[in-house]
């Protein structure tokens, strides 16, 4: 189990992002004390999401889509959109469209 707590308004000094200093939260409590080389506790150590995100950002954590992944994806949806719009029917869609452009006088490849 984490010691780790989400918090909007931190309750301990210095109640900022520990690398950032910046007060702009929400932060995570990670529940560590930072102190001197005396051993005096100094402060709370406080990260902000946006401080996690980036740190999981450069570390390459976080995944990210190639164009081909998007693209893909959005193939997929567009045509998940007209089989939606199509009842389901896209095949049979399809075979009318095909026997239609066989009949199209002049069209290479047509059958007539």
């Amino acid at each position: 189990m984490s010691n780790f707590k989400v918090t909007n308004a931190p309750e301990l000094q210095p109640a900022v992002d520990f690398l950032t200093q910046s007060a702009n939260g929400p932060f995570v409590d990670t529940g560590v004390d930072y102190r001197d080389r005396t051993g005096r506790i100094m402060g709370r150590v406080y990260l902000s999401i946006d401080t996690i995100r980036h740190l999981a950002d450069v570390a390459g954590v976080l995944a990210t889509s190639s164009d081909a992944e998007l693209t893909r994806a959005y193939n997929k949806g567009l045509v998940d959109g007209v089989k939606e719009d199509l009842g389901g029917n896209l095949v049979r869609v399809a075979d009318t469209l095909q026997r239609f452009l066989d009949d199209v006088p002049g069209r290479v490849g047509a059958s007539g």
